[in-house]
């Protein structure tokens, strides 16, 4: 059996979200993969319009009705984790693409292991993240380069700048010490 991918992408409605979702338009997706939009507040009904000539991605919109939360896009990671229906979650910011072929790559690279894996994303600056391997501190580590299981229960994205730091670490700790595999392929890039 393939292993599905659930991709997370929280966001506002920002410009950026298009350009994030026009990198995911020609990536090699399965049936049971889903691009899940965590829409931070009450979805308006123009989003919908806006996102339209995206139809042929496999994307599901869920609004998270208590907000808007302006943290990051910590709370919607939080409310949408436990809905994802596929074997893998991937996170990506709605300012963040992934390069062409990520999901194939992420997809051959998961298949047949049960340990997280970290790959590398670049800055706007063009440095890479991460530069450490093993290194769980801000500014190593970036929302994109973690790709998990599903889980039964969820550490919580923390509401702080760098909560992707605390996130990916509370993750790395539900596995045995050294059973993350770090991959020096770059997946996503901030757009």
């Amino acid at each position: 059996m393939i292993d599905t991918l659930s991709v997370i992408i929280p966001t506002t409605g920002r410009p950026s979200l298009l350009v994030t979702l026009e990198s995911l338009r020609n990536q090699d997706w399965i049936s049971g993969d889903e691009i899940i939009l965590a829409y931070d507040g009450v979805v308006p009904p123009d989003f919908y319009s806006s996102i339209s000539s995206f139809s042929g991605l496999p994307i599901k919109v869920r609004g998270v009705d208590d907000g808007p939360h302006y943290d990051w896009g910590h709370t919607p990671r939080n409310k949408v984790m436990p809905t994802v229906e596929a074997k893998w979650l991937c996170h990506i910011d709605d300012d963040d693409i992934y390069v062409d072929g990520a999901i194939s790559m992420i997809r051959s690279t998961v298949s047949g292991t049960s340990a997280p894996h970290m790959f590398r994303m670049v800055n706007k600056n063009g440095t890479e993240v991460w530069r450490v391997q093993g290194a769980l501190v801000f500014g190593n580590v970036a929302t994109p380069c973690i790709v998990h299981p599903r889980m039964d229960s969820y550490p919580y994205w923390i509401s702080k700048v760098g909560g992707d730091c605390d996130f990916i670490s509370a993750i790395l700790r539900a596995y045995p010490p050294f059973s993350v595999l770090w991959h020096e392929t770059v997946i996503a890039r901030v757009s």
